[in-house]
């Protein structure tokens, strides 16, 4: 694969390199073309001859008009004469700058300085009479012919260099024509390698991104079955809680309904309410049914309050003190506390304690307690007061 495109860049490159040296040859042609037609449109070779001619026969006319006794102005005359001096200097210097190009136009210009030589020796400087005019036709015909001589050679020569000039653009138009048909080919080649080359990357693409895409839409089936499967069991999961939710809720409430029937508050007698404390007993739920008690005895306005612990076998010294605390706060609440059935293990940890009688009263059984709290209930007469303290 690396090597297959190694091999496309290359060519691309050459053909880039063709296209850019093609490019470039014909931006020369171009400018040589340029150059050319710019020299066919310019006639220098024959402006000074054909200058040069036209002053000499304005002024072999204004001399016939002197030779037939026409009046001209020196002034007029000067000034002619001395135009057709300066072409024939101009021509000089062209001969004496280009003595190459025109070598074949020399004999041409010893006969054209030597009529003008002639014309000077005739002429003398001033203005001719008509003799002298007559005398100064034969050097001005002369001066003439020779210009117009000078002239046609200089215009074969253009036509000659013309010519060459024209195959030459020619020759420059057929190579550009050929440059342009090799760039039209090599763009064309260079278009269809880019275009083949594309192609078969984009076809490449194409593939790996419906390959992509196949596994794509597999991943995301696998991931909507696993999504449904995750769905499935967090459904069963919030199933499971609700369900174990409402089965904590049902043994909230079924311990609260323990609890209450474990430590039933009965009030036995008006006044007397009973506390019965079964089974194995541990500071929590102790202390919640001493909240309960507290609760009672105030909605009762009860005045003996009896704490049965028969049904308790062992206690430690954290239940004994709790049951401590509770007959204290049953007496801060104006009730007398009592307790009945105490166990020998119970007594000793409450003597431990530092439990006294004195103003706690115990009872054996719960009948002895209820009679006791029904004579506490009871009024006494006057006379048998000191009896009752005694007894």
């Amino acid at each position: 694969m690396r090597s297959r495109r190694a091999v496309q860049i290359a060519i691309l490159l050459v053909f880039v390199l063709v296209l850019s040296a093609g490019i470039a040859f014909n931006v020369w042609t171009s400018r040589a073309l340029t150059r050319g037609f710019r020299y066919l449109t310019q006639d220098a070779g024959i402006w000074a001859p054909s200058q040069q001619e036209r002053e000499v026969l304005r002024l072999r006319e204004l001399v016939g008009q002197i030779a037939l006794g026409a009046s001209v102005s020196e002034q007029d005359y000067t000034l002619q004469r001395d135009l057709m001096i300066s072409r024939v200097n101009i021509t000089r210097d062209s001969m004496r700058d280009n003595p190459i190009l025109l070598e074949g136009d020399k004999a041409l210009y010893q006969e054209l300085e030597q009529a003008l030589t002639t014309y000077q020796a005739i002429e003398g400087g001033l203005l001719p009479t008509p003799a002298k005019a007559r005398q100064l036709g034969p050097p001005l015909n002369t001066l003439a012919s020779v210009s117009h001589q000078f002239l046609n050679g200089r215009r074969d020569a253009e036509n000659i260099s013309n010519l060459q000039t024209i195959a030459v653009i020619q020759q420059l138009q057929a190579v550009q024509i050929g440059t342009m048909v090799l760039l039209c080919v090599a763009g064309g080649s260079l278009f269809w390698l880019t275009r083949r080359a594309l192609s078969t990357d984009l076809a490449t693409a194409y593939m790996e991104a419906r390959q992509r895409a196949s596994d794509l839409e597999t991943s995301q089936a696998q991931l909507a079955a696993a999504n449904q499967g995750l769905e499935q069991q967090n459904q069963a999961v919030r199933q499971a809680l609700a369900e174990l939710e409402a089965s904590t809720r049902a043994r909230t409430q079924l311990e609260s309904t323990v609890q209450h029937l474990a430590f039933p508050i009965i009030p036995v007698l008006e006044g007397v309410l009973v506390l019965p404390l079964v089974g194995i007993l541990d500071c929590d739920r102790l202390a919640e049914a001493g909240m309960r008690f507290y609760e009672a005895i105030l909605r009762e306005q009860a005045s003996v309050a009896i704490i049965d612990i028969t049904g308790v076998p062992a206690m430690d010294s954290d239940i004994a003190r709790e049951l401590l605390r509770i007959t204290r706060a049953t007496m801060l609440l104006g009730c007398q506390p009592m307790l009945v059935g105490i166990a020998p293990a119970a007594a000793e940890e409450l003597v431990h304690l530092g439990f006294r009688t004195d103003n706690l009263p115990t009872q054996s059984t719960l009948q002895q307690a209820v009679a006791l709290a029904l004579r506490m209930r009871t009024p006494q007469h006057p006379g048998r007061a000191g009896e009752r303290v005694n007894g």
